[in-house]
């Protein structure tokens, strides 16, 4: 299915849609605009507020009339009565709602129910859901949805790591669940209780410096083994853009489409959205990268060596200036037990 051609269709009948309001009291007014397939997709507007909506229907999934539905930053979804022998989901564009921001959004979800066929039903509900859930983190950005250069930088590093872990043979679905820095996560990758990784990249060309952002990131009572993955990069027609690494990483999870939905998911969460590629121009070219060991040794501030009234600090560490504890990936990777 072509996603451009459907949603040039849902945008027909949202107008189409709006023209025939008059004609309904209260209720939807929907138009389809996919048929047959695990699940359907409509145009419709509720009325008599108008908003316009993207319907999914279902005809055999697990849901539970108290399971909580995302709402929120201008949309909502909500169960929607239409076929008794479909469950259908609306997600709707609420009043104060950027009608730009939420064609987006549902553009995004079109694709995603797409690009999962034909996938089990309740795979694509999950997909669904969640997908939401990451669009509201995303919307807490701000509408433009641009990462910072700090941000940009901070999210080639890692996925330069992801791709690292991959290319030393680390099974690709253990590499995307490791990867939790984007969900709110302490470490950029944590491997349960078996041990955890910080990444850091720097653009600077006198200092290979590292930036600390909380107490908890560099503290190994917390978890152990950890270690400190440090990218160098340099700016260079060598190198990729943001928009080019992400590709390639798709590219490499694309012959599993729950580790791909995995990876997408994170990627919102982490500020990464299509609509603002023609910014990321910027190529890196990873120079350096140095792994240490976290220990007693390692040069950090936690909790545990500041007095108790500090709470929060941000620092540099400069790691051409730590003789102690560098590693090699491999042996990093071993001691934590994936290898």
């Amino acid at each position: 299915m072509d996603l451009q051609s459907k949603v040039s269709e849902l945008l027909a009948a949202w107008r189409a849609l709006d023209d025939q309001g008059h004609d309904v009291i209260e209720g939807w007014a929907t138009i389809p605009i996919t048929t047959g397939g695990p699940c359907l997709l409509r145009a419709g507007r509720y009325f008599p507020s108008n908003q316009e909506a993207l319907l999914v229907g279902f005809r055999n999934i697990s849901f539970s009339r108290k399971d909580h539905l995302p709402q929120g930053h201008g949309f909502l979804v909500s169960r929607a009565e239409l076929e008794s022998d479909f469950t259908w989901f609306a997600l709707s564009r609420q009043s104060s709602g950027s009608s730009e921001l939420f064609s987006m959004m549902v553009k995004d979800i079109i694709d995603i129910v797409l690009s999962v066929s034909p996938s089990s039903e309740q795979f694509i509900y999950q997909a669904f859901i969640a997908r939401i859930n990451a669009w509201q983190d995303f919307m807490k950005r701000g509408v433009d949805g641009v990462l910072s250069s700090r941000e940009e930088l901070g999210l080639f590093g890692e996925l330069e790591a992801l791709m690292a872990l991959i290319d030393i043979g680390i099974s690709k679905d253990i590499v995307i669940d490791s990867w939790l820095g984007p969900l709110d996560n302490v470490h950029d990758l944590s491997f349960g209780v078996r041990g955890a990784i910080e990444i850091k990249s720097t653009l600077s060309s006198n200092a290979f410096t590292a930036s600390i952002s909380s107490l908890e990131q560099l503290n190994d009572s917390l978890i152990s083994p950890l270690f400190l993955i440090g990218i160098q990069c340099s700016l260079s027609e060598r190198g990729r853009t943001l928009v080019e690494q992400v590709d390639k990483l798709r590219v490499i999870f694309s012959d599993s489409p729950e580790m791909l939905k995995n990876f997408n998911l994170r990627l919102l969460h982490a500020g990464f959205f299509e609509v603002a590629s023609s910014c990321y121009t910027r190529k890196f070219l990873n120079i350096e990268l140095k792994i240490y060991q976290v220990s007693n040794d390692f040069p950090r501030i936690t909790n545990e060596n500041v007095p108790p009234a500090i709470k929060k600090v941000k620092y540099e560490i400069d790691l051409n200036m730590v003789s102690n504890g560098e590693v090699i990936l491999t042996d990093a990777l071993r001691k934590i037990g994936v290898i």
